[in-house]
């Protein structure tokens, strides 16, 4: 230690001791120590999640007491998260059912990997899903969703919200009804679908970055 034979080691824990009591630790006393990763080497398996979630369909509804009918890919070395930074989850929807409007400010992905017929609308813009898709919901926009097709729906979910909640910037809303408004359909499609290709004239005007 840096301070060896300058003080006694009375004098050094009551240094200690008053710095404690003003709020302050001494940043040499935690050195030279590497935290330990929480997070675990995992499998999910298909073939065991598929009819766990399929079997949700008869245990829970997506409303609002439910909210999401999800699985989270809870990682073993966790309580909760996939990672330390991310939570991945199976989502269900049956046919007719809707995924009550809300915002958050967690980041949100969806890869539809099965089903067609339904759809999520993000701030007025109803995006129609089929397996491979991806859906972004940027943080604090409104989203819900809804399913016109004949079949379940499953997508998986992606989340930051370990990462939010570490930074305690988790906040959540309800939106009034369990639909949004729709002003648009497949406005996404229409815009970025030609990658980089864009109309020259059209600015970016949403309060929220479109990752």
């Amino acid at each position: 230690m840096a301070t060896k034979g300058k003080v006694s080691p009375e004098e050094m824990q009551e240094f200690y001791d008053t710095s404690r009591q003003a709020g302050l630790t001494p940043a040499w006393m935690g050195r030279g120590h590497d935290r330990k990763p929480s997070v675990e080497p995992f499998l999910w398996r298909w073939e065991q999640a598929e009819p766990l979630i399929l079997r949700s369909g008869d245990i829970v509804t997506p409303d609002r007491d439910v909210e999401r009918r999800v699985l989270r890919l809870t990682n073993p070395g966790r309580d909760h998260g996939t990672t330390h930074t991310i939570s991945a989850a199976l989502q269900l929807l049956l046919p007719g059912e809707n995924a009550p409007a809300h915002r958050h400010t967690p980041t949100a992905i969806r890869w539809v990997l099965h089903g067609e017929g339904a759809y999520t609308t993000v701030e007025g813009d109803k995006c129609y899903m089929e397996r491979g898709d991806l859906v972004l919901t940027p943080s604090w926009t409104w989203h819900d969703h809804n399913n016109e097709g004949d079949g379940p729906m499953i997508w998986l979910d992606g989340l930051d919200t370990p990462l939010a909640h570490n930074l305690e910037a988790t906040f959540y809303e309800q939106y009034p009804e369990d639909q949004q408004p729709v002003t648009g359909t497949g406005q996404s499609v229409q815009k970025y679908s030609s990658g980089t290709l864009r109309p020259a004239w059209e600015d970016y005007k949403a309060p929220y970055s479109p990752l």
